[in-house]
């Protein structure tokens, strides 16, 4: 059973995580943009393909949702879409230069983070 100051510590965590990520990312309001760049990230990270087609059938949104969501973070060069070798009328998404920098940030700062929350 977990005491009180452990699930404080946690509350404490999880609000300054989402504090840390807003500042780092363009999510704003919503977590679809947040899901949406993480699911890259992720796939990146673990050298999986990633076509747009694939993305937007495993976010739990509506693809009207997503699409607003994706050709902003597309347009602000937070996503690339590159041409699949294999099928040329397959777009794939990859991070940017520009979200691996913002993820190499929050992953220092929430090492940072858990260190704080721990002490």
């Amino acid at each position: 059973m977990f005491e009180f100051s452990e699930k404080y510590k946690f509350a404490v965590f999880l609000k300054e995580f989402r504090t840390l990520t807003t500042s780092h990312l363009p999510i704003g309001h919503s977590f679809i943009p947040f899901d949406i760049l993480i699911s890259v990230y992720v796939a990146w990270l673990g050298k999986e393909s990633l076509p747009v087609k694939t993305l937007f059938a495993n976010l739990p949104y509506s693809d009207m949702g997503i699409r607003y969501h994706f050709n902003k973070l597309v347009k602000n060069h937070w996503i690339l879409l590159n041409n699949d070798p294999k099928d040329l009328r397959v777009k794939v998404c990859t991070p940017s230069t520009k979200l691996l920098a913002k993820m190499d940030s929050i992953f220092g700062d929430f090492k940072r983070l858990v260190i704080s929350v721990n002490h």
